[in-house]
């Protein structure tokens, strides 16, 4: 089967959220309607499993985008399990239900998050910010500017790769 990955034009006056996280971290990037770089983050999520990372790597998106006055966000997350547990019934006995809780309370706020999947493959920057944030000393770190080696895949507007 062929399936096609590229950058989605955002509705006009959203931002673009894509989150990803892993055993270790959680991290993601915000871009403007035009792709341009608003903010990127990675934090230390310990030791744990990739489906609570990625819970709180939308705990974590979603908040700063809100701390920084974001009220239009599109948000993209590859899993489509975490994607499920947050837009469908929220369940009360789920290991990871005061997460999801917190995800669901943000989402109740008076702004306009629409949630979509998209694949892995199509979060590029994303994708090297993990890499930067497992040999980051910081805990937490969030970037206003693009760090060195992030420029080239910044500046793609549309990216698409067949596999």
């Amino acid at each position: 089967m062929e399936r096609w990955v590229r950058w989605i034009l955002l509705r006009p006056g959203f931002i673009s959220l894509k989150t990803y996280g892993s055993s270790l971290w959680d991290w993601g990037v915000v871009r403007s309607t035009e792709g341009n770089w608003i903010f990127g983050f990675t934090w230390h999520a310990c030791v744990c499993d990739s489906l609570r990372t990625k819970l709180l790597a939308i705990l974590r998106g979603l908040s700063l985008c809100w701390e920084h006055g974001h009220r239009r966000v599109e948000f993209f997350i590859d899993s489509l399990l975490a994607l499920g547990l947050i837009t469908a019934y929220h369940p009360l006995l789920h290991q990871y239900a005061c997460i999801i809780g917190s995800i669901k309370s943000l989402l109740r706020r008076s702004w306009v998050v629409h949630c979509r999947h998209k694949l892995r493959e199509g979060n590029v920057v994303a994708d090297h910010l993990a890499k930067l944030g497992s040999t980051h000393a910081s805990v937490v770190s969030v970037w206003s500017a693009p760090l060195d080696g992030l420029c080239p895949f910044c500046k793609l507007m549309y990216l698409v790769w067949l596999f």
